[in-house]
């Protein structure tokens, strides 16, 4: 069982955890995690507009893997295994209704550290999200690439995983959002970007630093802990120095309805097809 505790820390909604487990049914006590926490920051990116998506998600996919303008990429890696275990960082959404037709578009991120060490965590997180340097056309180049073939890889790998997901945004236009922020549109997007950097590398680094500005907004950001009670006024005093950087003006939500939901899907892959199969919505099968 976990305990849940809410509170506003300058307008922030604060979400903390702590984990009660079997130990405290023994021994009526709480489990001490000792200096471990885990953290998320979950920003309301509702201001993004649809032709904008895919930037912000190529936004999030080279945070952490360029250099910027304090450290260079070694640095960088060396810094992130000290202080960012476990690192991750992705566009998603915050469904609002059971059914998913209203929901919140976000940017997360999450993290395990120790709480001594807190503040250098998000001093590093601060200077990625903010001083990533995307002018280096040959590095961002270089990792649109990866980005491009790791995606044309595991879209190999996993066939029907892709077919699935594209039949689940027929469900909701929250399912929508996620399907064409990160399937083949998203690649299709990664092509058209691999030619603009060699073509215009300017508009596309002004473009991710635009994007960040929407997304990297205080307004509805939630910041999640888990870890010892004790540590909670820490906690507060180390999360402060990033929000008082983020920007707090009230942005107007962008209209995703435009977005496409698909009845029928079919896929080509490279790989040789030892199987086939078909997914349906229950109500199409009499379940509902």
């Amino acid at each position: 069982m976990k305990r849940f505790k809410a509170y506003l820390l300058s307008g922030i909604l604060v979400v903390t955890s702590f984990n009660t487990t079997t130990l405290m049914a023994q021994t009526g006590k709480l489990p001490n995690v000792g200096e471990t926490v885990a953290m998320d920051l979950i920003f309301d990116t509702s201001a993004v507009p649809v032709e904008s998506i895919h930037y912000l998600n190529l936004y999030t996919d080279l945070i952490g893997n360029l250099k910027t303008s304090k450290h260079s990429l070694e640095e960088l890696n060396l810094m992130q295994t000290t202080y960012l275990s476990n690192w991750a960082m992705g566009i998603g959404t915050l469904k609002t209704l059971d059914n998913g037709e209203d929901f919140t578009p976000t940017l997360g991120m999450s993290w395990l550290g120790l709480i001594d060490s807190n503040e250098q965590a998000i001093s590093l997180i601060e200077e990625m999200i903010f001083n990533t340097d995307f002018d280096d056309s040959q590095a961002l180049l270089k990792e649109v690439q990866r980005i491009k073939s790791n995606f044309k890889q595991n879209y190999n790998q996993n066939p029907l995983n892709i077919v699935m997901e594209y039949n689940e945004a027929s469900w909701n236009m929250a399912n929508a959002y996620d399907n064409y922020s990160c399937q083949l549109e998203y690649y299709y997007f990664l092509e058209e970007i691999e030619h603009l950097i060699v073509k215009n590398p300017k508009e596309v680094s002004e473009n991710l630093r635009k994007v960040a500005q929407l997304g990297l907004n205080r307004n509805n950001l939630i910041v999640g802990y888990v870890g010892n009670r004790n540590q909670l006024d820490t906690l507060k005093a180390q999360i402060q120095s990033l929000i008082k950087v983020l920007p707090s003006e009230s942005l107007e939500k962008a209209d995703y309805s435009a977005l496409k939901q698909y009845d029928n899907v079919g896929i080509k892959i490279d790989s040789t097809v030892n199987s086939f199969g078909y997914t349906f919505i229950f109500n199409f099968i009499g379940h509902l």
